[in-house]
């Protein structure tokens, strides 16, 4: 896979773009739980299996919220489970739940493993002549997520 690093930004811009549409605009849990073993895999051979371990819990975190916390705002479904002040927690909110929470989570790490694959220089290498401007700024987004990240870790 890191090989794949060595390719033609164009080509990886190409493939992450279509990756992360794939996992933004399908339903089908099949597909997004392809996707996000896709993207676990290609994190843990680009940053190593302790780093990617060590954010897995979270991910697992985001998951289990988004899937518990959607049965309580949406209440459509035909199959009742349990009743809440006589709002119903139906199954096809939970199910509703997990797919949404399996496409945040698959689209999250697929961000992650672009964030490792680019830097700068690739994106003013693609944008640059078109687009100076947004290139100009992709790079600066770029540069400044590690710095906010290590700034969050410190606080």
């Amino acid at each position: 896979m890191l090989r794949f690093n060595s390719f033609n930004p164009l080509a990886q811009l190409i493939y992450f773009v279509s990756v992360l549409l794939v996992s933004m605009f399908t339903w089908n849990y099949i597909i997004l739980l392809l996707s996000l073993f896709g993207a676990a895999a290609y994190s843990v051979l680009q940053k190593g299996f302790k780093l990617f371990l060590k954010s897995f819990f979270g991910y697992v975190l985001i998951f289990l919220l988004v899937t518990i916390t959607n049965p309580l705002f949406s209440h459509k479904g035909v199959t009742p489970l349990i009743f809440i002040n006589d709002i119903p927690v139906t199954l096809e909110a939970i199910v509703y739940g997990a797919v949404l929470g399996l496409m945040l989570l698959s689209v999250i790490l697929w961000f992650s493993v672009f964030n490792s694959v680019f830097d700068s220089e690739k994106l003013i290498y693609i944008f640059g002549r078109f687009l100076p401007r947004l290139a100009l700024l992709f790079s600066m987004v770029l540069h400044f997520v590690p710095k906010f990240i290590l700034v969050f870790k410190r606080t």
